[in-house]
């Protein structure tokens, strides 16, 4: 008996082994999207710590564009802060609101414009042009834009 269940439970996992996987955006015009960011940030200055900052991005994004290789994405990121150990809701400060543009191919390399600050991490992820198999890992270079 358990020698029949482990010969069925491999002719059903080894063959899934194989499998390959492609992984890509696959965006399309009129796609909205909400990016939600929280960071904890200590702020220093020589060295020195100055400030201690509990403070979340949301970017609210629509997919505006679409050809073949890329899609233009468009919207804005809203900054809030609220004091630190703080479980109430976070506040807007500054009324600081961004606007951004860029474009991002479905593998996930982006181009963001020199106009605009945000995305502030990007090509994360980016994907391989070839297929992945299950448990395969792979490496890629983000940017991050401060």
């Amino acid at each position: 008996m358990k020698k029949r269940l482990l010969s069925i439970l491999l002719m059903i996992i080894l063959p899934t082994l194989s499998f390959t996987f492609k992984f890509r955006f696959n965006d399309k015009k009129g796609d909205k999207f909400i990016i939600t960011t929280q960071t904890i940030q200590d702020v220093l200055i020589n060295n020195k710590l100055i400030v201690t900052v509990d403070q979340r991005h949301k970017g609210e994004l629509t997919v505006v564009g679409q050809n073949r290789q890329r899609v233009i994405i468009q919207g804005k990121y809203d900054f809030y802060q609220r004091p630190i150990g703080s479980t109430g809701a976070y506040r807007a400060t500054n009324a600081r609101s961004y606007k951004t543009r860029y474009s991002r191919t479905p593998l996930g390399q982006m181009r963001v414009e020199p106009k605009f600050f945000y995305p502030i991490v990007r090509n994360v992820p980016l994907f391989l042009k070839k297929n992945i198999k299950i448990g395969e890992t792979w490496e890629a270079q983000g940017q991050e834009s401060q």
